[in-house]
């Protein structure tokens, strides 16, 4: 772990260093209550200030200094490169330590594993919290522990249950060693205002860090939750394709990058809204207008929704052009993780997902996406928080997490997914034969403690044995639709086999 600077009353001392002081043991600090960068990870070789001007106090009196750093005109990033981690080489003994860590968190040991293989390609983890006003609509869900440790699903307002998610994350980002960064949607002191101090991004501010390399990890999880308690829901808008522009050009940097992926998790409860609607709509009053007849009433009627659907969809392309930007100029994940039952929006996303040819996937609160995996035929495994917790945080190494909700998994799919939750470290690989599969999966319930369904809001077996053997096409009606199958490729002379 890096030297972590003394700590002083309301601030954070930040070390600088130059070429010359490379070598030397002597280190000078500087204190700031918005910065924290340890010695490791940013050299400098021109005085401070000039590339951290917001080191410099509000209050102070103008100075030349000060003149000139309004005068920056590019985004800071260009300033600290830094502030992605550099890539450090991975050696065995630090792939089994981040097994362990994932370990301690519940994960069994395969899944350990793979969540460890990928946190070595991802640079960095950054969730975006909708904190619109519209998150205080009380329709959220989240998942608590009642007075016997047991697990429950309770309503919420929609900030609640993005709080929870956030600091289930950051627990987990914390305690695994994987840096994440925490930025509101609508910070208190947005970019581009008429207030000076607004411009750039500001750690403490606008965004929190948990890196458990810099801090202490627990003290980092509770500097987040007070950062949420202090920025509860706040204005009309969702400006996801602003944000999304901001990310880019405050918080990253290709360097550091070195091929490594961005993960990002956007939790949000509406539509994309950028822009405060320009249009207004008088017809409420129009019947006290005697001038106005039934018609003219109608069609103001038309005019405010053609108005409203043509700036949704001006939104809706500007958020895609952004999505896409930002997924290939950055090689990043995107999990758009919803906060609302409400249909439309739920539909507006899926749209997007859909028009994108691009890594995105959406995800449903948890116990909307455990119905909507029970739909799709994957119904055969109890769906528990940690699965739900591994869709919101994004697995590129195994797109399985993102076919859930899509389709039903087939038998090569299925055995893979059995394995990582249920195969020990020294056993063998899983069976491919359905049969002999379903065989197992019994011995696996049988040792294996209950675990809680998030569809049906109880503790369970973690495998359901029934759509198991429907999912492998092992009852009566599935071999009747597999032979009607083998019949029609035998008429029509296709050797293509069925699919799994």
């Amino acid at each position: 772990m890096p030297p972590t600077p003394e700590k002083l009353p309301g601030a954070v001392c930040l070390m600088k260093q130059s070429p010359e002081e490379a070598h030397s043991d002597d280190e000078s600090t500087v204190c700031s209550s918005d910065v924290a960068i340890s010695r490791k990870a940013i050299s400098f070789a021109v005085p401070l200030s000039e590339y951290l001007p917001s080191l410099l106090p509000a209050t102070e009196p103008e100075t030349e200094l000060s003149r000139q750093v309004v005068s920056f005109a590019v985004p800071l990033s260009e300033h600290l490169p830094s502030l992605l981690p550099a890539t450090e080489p991975e050696t065995e003994l630090s792939r089994q330590v981040k097994v362990k860590s994932y370990q301690r968190l519940q994960a069994p040991y395969w899944l350990a594993t793979m969540l460890a293989q990928e946190d070595a390609n991802v640079a960095l983890r950054m969730f975006l919290l909708d904190n619109s006003g519209s998150t205080s609509t009380y329709d959220g869900h989240v998942v608590e522990e009642d007075g016997d440790g047991n697990l429950m699903s309770t309503s919420s307002t929609r900030w609640e249950e993005i709080c929870a998610v956030a600091v289930d994350q950051a627990r987990w980002s914390a305690f695994a060693g994987v840096r994440s960064e925490f930025h509101l949607l609508n910070p208190p002191c947005p970019l581009g205002t008429a207030l000076g101090t607004c411009r750039y991004l500001q750690e403490g501010r606008d965004f929190v860090v948990i890196d458990s390399k810099s801090g202490n990890a627990e003290a980092q999880v509770e500097a987040l939750c007070q950062f949420l308690r202090i920025n509860g829901p706040r204005g009309a808008k969702t400006p996801l394709s602003t944000a999304l522009q901001q990310l880019q050009e405050w918080r990253l940097h290709p360097t550091g990058l070195n091929g490594r992926r961005i993960m990002l998790s956007i939790i949000t409860d509406g539509q994309v809204s950028d822009q405060v609607a320009t249009f207004s709509d008088s017809s409420g009053h129009a019947r006290y207008a005697y001038k106005q007849t039934k018609t003219e009433v109608a069609k103001q009627k038309q005019d405010v929704a053609r108005q409203k659907k043509q700036q949704e969809d001006q939104s809706k392309s500007q958020y895609v052009q952004q999505l896409r930007a930002f997924a290939s100029t950055w090689n990043a994940f995107v999990v758009i993780r919803l906060t609302t039952d409400e249909k439309s929006t739920v539909d507006y996303f899926n749209a997007i997902d859909k028009e994108l040819e691009l890594p995105v996937d959406v995800v449903d609160d948890l116990p909307g996406e455990a119905q909507e995996v029970y739909s799709a035929g994957n119904g055969w495994f109890a769906y528990t928080p940690m699965i739900h917790r591994m869709r919101e945080r994004g697995c590129t190494l195994e797109r399985l997490f993102e076919l859930l909700n899509e389709r039903t998994l087939g038998l090569s799919e299925i055995v893979k997914f059995m394995e990582l939750f249920f195969r020990e470290p020294d056993e063998k690989p899983f069976p491919r034969h359905p049969a002999k599969l379903l065989t197992l999966a019994g011995e696996i319930n049988a040792r294996s403690a209950p675990v809680y369904d998030a569809r049906l809001d109880k503790v369970v077996s973690p495998l359901n044995i029934k759509q198991l053997k429907k999912a492998l096409r092992l009852t009566p009606f599935e071999r009747m639709k597999s032979m009607g199958k083998r019949i029609t490729r035998t008429i029509t002379g296709s050797s293509r086999p069925a699919r799994d």
